[in-house]
């Protein structure tokens, strides 16, 4: 029997395990956590579930059960960064609201588009032309990360709230570059990697990418 997949919201991941346990699938607590692979399975992968990214569990080793116990009434407060070579789009959620946004981009890429950093790290030696690029790139990134900083400043000083996590989709190359410096309000927050899965950043796929982090998928192999 093939495998059959749903994708669900995050506030419908109990009903939707306990009706599996009722049909006679693994229960919940037989479900445990493969953080390599990023979900809840039990010893035969009968039963596949990826939690939604905004839920994700941060330790290996946890049953549904005891996730599904913890799963809060309300999403709270979430960041959401997509990042290229010269482009990055980032947004603030509140219960699923957005409340906080920025759009960004600057010249960086060479004439055959390829990013002026990227083209160094494979080539060595900067020639000219490539000085106003390097600069661009640098100041993008720390202008995200002042953003960043600021928003979640204010939550905590003016709002009281605490980020529950950052959601960051970007190259391995670029998520190195954006923690060169730190980010002092993020130390310690939570990083869920999303991959290069996304489209060009702007305001539509940051909204896209933050519907598709509040969704989980379920599936049953035979």
């Amino acid at each position: 029997m093939e495998a059959v997949g749903e994708s669900f919201w995050w506030n419908q991941a109990e009903p939707l395990l306990d009706g599996l346990a009722a049909r006679g699938y693994p229960a919940p607590e037989q479900l445990i956590y493969d953080q390599r692979r990023g979900v809840f399975a039990d010893a035969e992968d009968r039963v596949l579930l990826r939690p939604p990214a905004v839920l994700s569990p941060s330790e290996p080793g946890l049953d549904a059960e005891t996730w599904l116990e913890d799963l809060p009434s309300r999403l709270g407060l979430h960041l959401l960064v997509l990042l290229r070579a010269g482009a990055f789009a980032a947004g603030l959620w509140e219960d699923a609201e957005l409340i906080q946004h920025k759009c960004q981009k600057r010249y960086v890429s060479r004439g055959r588009g390829l990013a002026q950093s990227t083209y160094l790290a494979k080539r060595g030696t900067s020639r000219y032309g490539s000085r106003l690029r390097l600069q661009n790139a640098a100041r993008l990134l720390e202008e995200l990360r002042q953003r960043l900083d600021d928003w979640i400043r204010e939550q905590s000083q003016v709002q009281g709230r605490g980020v529950e996590c950052l959601l960051l989709g970007a190259p391995v190359r670029m998520r190195a570059r954006l923690f060169e410096a730190p980010i002092p309000t993020a130390k310690g927050l939570p990083i869920h990697t999303l991959g290069q899965d996304f489209a060009e950043p702007c305001f539509e796929e940051l909204g896209r990418q933050y519907r598709l982090c509040c969704q989980g998928e379920l599936r049953i192999n035979g």
